[in-house]
């Protein structure tokens, strides 16, 4: 905030009653809010500036807004406002909001005035642009005073403020009073999205994850700190899973692979198989759609490093008569020799597990503002203050039931949608 004094004198005309003899103190604080107010709707906001405060609801909120210290010479009682007291106010929005906007410029004129301005109507303004824009007005009352209101553009504008004491009308009334006041800037935002009726899209995606080697079957193999060792130096191993639920659907097995023995079929490198086998609700073989009741994978690994980012997904190892999967991970072949390892195991799926991450995907028109969700069903007006927000996209779930979600736009248009979670275990 810069508190800056101003004498104005008499001098440049005479009065029509008497000259002005007493010296006029004007004391003009020039502050910038930091304040950003949210209204009922997005097609009203109110918002003062503050660059920290804007990034908001997408970025379209980011207003800048300066000024300057009001002239600190000595100004002259005069009828013409260039002498008067100047400072400027500097406003724009993002190029990325689609909202259209208007500002408007206060003077606030403080209690501690004793200056007759509501009687003597000679405390006067201007607002003026380098494009000609203009507007006058008279500061009459304490509180605040509208002087001007602007559009909100992307490129920046300044508008050059100046008050003065109009000589032709003051009569030697403000001799010795005072004014204290400051200049703020705020905007109501108004916006195209009124016409805006269509409702957001909202699309969810259930995925589950077993991680490492829980209940798998070893032979000459071992597991240390998650880490799975298959066989010993000249003697091969394995390693099977348990029947893992599939439940129908799409699954696959990440993993990163490493080993010390050289393979027939990738001299001088080695490798990795993997074979999966599927079955039914009764754990009889079973077909997928691929038509295979088993199939294998195998790839090369260089030796003596850990190689990252493998995935089997049984090609089509899935069909909606497959219950249960079963994978064998082995060594001993042409395509795998000991000794091998395995870390950073996952299969991923509708798989039977612990938790279910929900991935929520969502598209609109103008944008969307608003990500929620609560377990149960519920309505769209339940969201309005109830729900939990949606970060970065994906909420993790560790109980069964259905989940509600919800997303609204800045116009606020809204959508809900469920999802059912079963196969938490």
């Amino acid at each position: 905030m810069s508190k800056l004094q101003i004498n104005l004198r008499g001098g440049a005309k005479t009065e029509p009653l008497n000259e002005l003899r007493g010296i006029i103190t004007l004391i003009f604080y020039i502050f910038i809010y930091a304040v950003f107010i949210i209204g009922s709707t997005y097609a009203f906001m109110n918002f003062n500036a503050n660059n920290d405060d804007l990034l908001g609801q997408g970025g379209c909120f980011e207003v800048s807004y300066t000024g300057e210290e009001i002239n600190s010479l000595d100004i002259l009682s005069s009828d013409d406002y260039k002498n008067g007291a100047k400072t400027s106010v500097t406003l724009s929005k993002s190029s990325s909001c689609k909202i259209y906007s208007m500002a408007n410029i206060y003077i606030h004129t403080s209690d501690e005035t004793t200056a007759p301005i509501a009687s003597v109507s000679a405390l006067k303004y201007k607002v003026v642009t380098s494009d000609n824009y203009e507007r006058n007005g008279i500061i009459n009352k304490k509180g605040d005073l509208l002087i001007a209101n602007v559009p909100l553009n992307d490129t920046s504008t300044t508008y050059k403020v100046y008050i003065w004491v109009d000589s032709s009308l003051s009569s030697g009334a403000f001799n010795n009073t005072s004014y204290s006041g400051y200049i703020y800037a705020d905007a109501i935002q108004t916006s195209t999205i009124d016409t805006d009726t269509k409702s957001p899209s909202l699309f969810l995606y259930k995925e589950s994850t077993l991680e490492g080697f829980d209940g798998w079957s070893l032979t000459n193999s071992t597991i240390t700190s998650g880490t799975l060792n298959l066989g010993t130096s000249g003697t091969s191993g394995n390693a099977e899973s348990p029947y893992i639920n599939v439940n129908g659907e799409k699954w696959s097995a990440t993993f990163e692979g490493y080993t010390t023995g050289v393979s027939t079929s990738y001299t001088p490198d080695g490798g990795v198989l993997l074979n999966s086998s599927y079955y039914n609700s009764n754990k009889v073989a079973e077909k997928s759609i691929g038509g295979y009741t088993a199939n294998g994978w195998a790839h090369k690994l260089t030796l003596n490093t850990w190689t990252s980012n493998l995935s089997w997904d049984g090609y089509t190892g899935y069909g909606p008569n497959i219950k249960y999967l079963q994978l064998k991970i082995s060594t001993g072949n042409q395509y795998s020799q000991p000794i091998t390892q395995i870390r950073n195991f996952k299969i991923i799926g509708q798989v039977d597990g612990s938790f279910y991450d929900i991935t929520v995907r969502s598209a609109d028109d103008i944008g969307v503002i608003t990500t929620k969700y609560a377990k149960g069903i519920y309505d769209k007006n339940y969201f309005i203050n109830n729900g939990l927000n949606v970060v970065n996209n994906t909420i993790r779930v560790t109980e069964n039931g259905t989940y509600t979600f919800y997303v609204a736009d800045a116009a606020g248009n809204n959508s809900i949608t469920t999802i059912d979670i079963t196969n938490i275990i």
